[in-house]
């Protein structure tokens, strides 16, 4: 007979890709863990993990049953909530995974009072780049991801929750010499664009104006790769150029003197924040409560689409 501890074991198994690690995150000692698998394995006639290679990892058939495995183990997680939803009551756990670009200027507006409105639920929070988030969700090892769409993975499910602003923040000089706040693209000069790492949450944004402006004449604009937004801002106010910076990011500190947040003359560009989750999702009715209470807390303008251009549909 399978029992669902022993599919909670080969999941930590292929997650941690090591025995001893998963044994220590399930609370078990390794023998008691080694041995449920092994039975597992007799039980269904096929070796799940070839132990051979280090770290070990699950054989071709393993992987079909890992990944049925986490089916289930999502499906039997729903019986609480829809316990909970029979008595009207809610409680639980979410495990969130955010973009770093997001996390610092998201999670104030929304933690504290989420909390207050519904106290039976605890919340983990990790800021993860968008290849840790998708695969954290798949491995379970985070409930739900808040990330930028596109999410190009048809195994996953999002739901939209607001759009940002994509804005400018430029150095003094030419830039600085304009009386308003916006920029037209023929007047930024591509060759001192700030851009990110390639980990880096807005890496496909930047990249994706950075194509969009005009007059480029296959020019290097790539004068340094930074880890972080205030990396980004730091350069631009010391070594000059410019970069993009996400609209909650910009409205969360002030300009310094020697750089200014600025706009696109032309378009308004925006990027779609959307909240993740795999299809057999055992917190929808958290996940959703968690959404609204977002939709509900962030400025009224970030919901509005119709104020810019979404930057996956520059080309359309």
């Amino acid at each position: 007979m399978v029992t669902l501890i022993q599919l909670e074991y080969i999941i930590a198994v292929d997650t941690h890709r090591h025995f001893a690690k998963a044994a220590q995150k399930c609370f078990v000692t390794q023998p008691t863990l080694s041995m449920q698998i092994k039975k597992l394995e007799e039980h269904l006639g096929v070796v799940i993990f070839d132990r051979s290679k280090q770290p070990v990892v699950p054989t071709a058939i393993g992987e079909k049953i890992i990944e049925q495995s986490r089916i289930i183990l999502r499906e039997s997680h729903k019986l609480p909530q829809i316990i909970n939803s029979f008595n009207d009551f809610v409680k639980g756990h979410l495990t969130i995974g955010i973009l770093p670009t997001l996390g610092p200027y998201l999670v104030p507006q929304i933690a504290g009072s989420f909390t207050e409105a519904y106290p039976a639920i605890s919340i983990h929070i990790k800021e993860l780049n968008p290849k840790e988030l998708l695969n954290g969700l798949k491995k379970d090892v985070i409930d739900l991801g808040i990330t930028a769409a596109p999410v190009l993975d048809d195994t996953l499910f999002t739901k939209s929750l607001f759009f940002e602003e994509i804005m400018l923040y430029v150095n003094e000089g030419k830039y600085l010499k304009k009386t308003d706040d916006h920029i037209s693209i023929d007047e930024l000069d591509k060759s001192i664009l700030k851009i990110v790492s390639k980990e880096h949450p807005l890496r496909q944004d930047t990249l994706q104006l950075a194509a969009y402006l005009k007059n480029t004449n296959g020019k290097t604009f790539f004068k340094y790769e930074g880890d972080s937004i205030e990396t980004l801002k730091l350069l631009v106010e010391k070594e000059g150029g410019f970069t993009f910076i996400p609209e909650m990011s910009a409205k969360a500190h002030q300009r310094t003197q020697s750089a200014r947040y600025m706009h696109l003359k032309d378009f308004k560009p925006l990027r779609e924040i959307v909240m993740v989750v795999t299809k057999q999702n055992p917190n929808e009715r958290l996940a959703n409560l968690l959404a609204k209470h977002i939709k509900e807390n962030v400025t009224p303008s970030l919901l509005n689409q119709s104020r810019g251009k979404v930057i996956g549909s520059l080309y359309e």
